[in-house]
């Protein structure tokens, strides 16, 4: 296994280190395999605020049939990420009963989020300072239930 890439990349495949929290982006990681039959997953850990916000991993470990050179992307939707300054972190690995690193290292891509205020976003036109990690923009409801009081 040899990672060869992983860039941060807008909904036209280019590359970015600035994002808007509204848009969708993707992670991709470029690698090439030496052998057949390699299986194996990646992982992304993403780091901001001085702590990880998050991992991510391939679900299932999978067979690279042939060697070669490949790409696992990572799609990040809109409206998850808190602005804020993030590095990202790659691990890729086997865990056949004890866990086979292939491959580990540390702040790989560094980019921005911001949030452009548009009113599209989590925060809505709320302008104020938010605190946490993350900022998924999450369904509201409002119900109006009629003007008794229950005592």
């Amino acid at each position: 296994f040899q990672l060869l890439s992983v860039s941060l990349l807008d909904e036209n495949d280019v590359p970015v280190n600035v994002i808007s929290v509204e848009r969708p982006t993707k992670l991709r990681i470029g690698y090439s395999t030496a052998v057949p039959h390699f299986k194996f997953r990646c992982c992304a850990r993403f780091y901001t605020q001085g702590t990880c916000a998050f991992i991510t991993l391939e679900a299932v470990e999978t067979v690279r049939e042939r060697p070669g050179l490949y790409y696992s992307t990572l799609h990040l939707a809109g409206n998850l990420l808190a602005e804020g300054d993030y590095t990202v972190g790659i691990s890729v690995f086997a865990s056949r009963g004890k866990k086979l690193n292939y491959c580990l290292v540390d702040d790989v891509v560094a980019f921005q989020v911001y949030d452009p205020v548009t009113g599209n976003s989590a925060r809505g036109d709320y302008t104020e300072g938010l605190i946490g990690v993350m900022r998924p923009q999450l369904e509201w409801d409002l119900e109006y239930a009629g003007t008794e009081i229950p005592s």
